[in-house]
């Protein structure tokens, strides 16, 4: 997991995911029926190195597959030593989408 933990955030909350084997732990945030994740949290739900998750993310937005203003926010996120930080956070589905 990454050593940044989410700010607390009205209107959002954070959902926690565990494999059975205990082997991956995901937090994610969940927000306008969105879910948020950030390149690290990508790079372990996928079991991808970072620089993998961002070669394809870049792909993806200078294709023109997906814009990456409709899809990239960031949300502030504290880190252990206490500072906050500005996190790109990437936007998965929208739940409306699915339903």
């Amino acid at each position: 997991m990454s050593d940044l933990i989410p700010a607390p955030s009205p209107g959002g909350e954070f959902l926690f995911y565990q494999s059975n084997d205990g082997r991956i732990r995901l937090q994610v945030r969940l927000e306008a029926e969105s879910v948020w994740l950030t390149q690290v949290q990508l790079s372990e739900l996928f079991q991808r190195e970072r620089s993998v998750i961002t070669k394809h993310i870049r792909n993806i937005f200078e294709e023109g597959e997906l814009v990456e203003q409709a899809l990239c926010v960031n949300f502030a996120r504290t880190a252990d030593d206490g500072k906050t930080y500005q996190a790109a956070c990437y936007g998965l589905m929208s739940l409306a989408e699915i339903t």
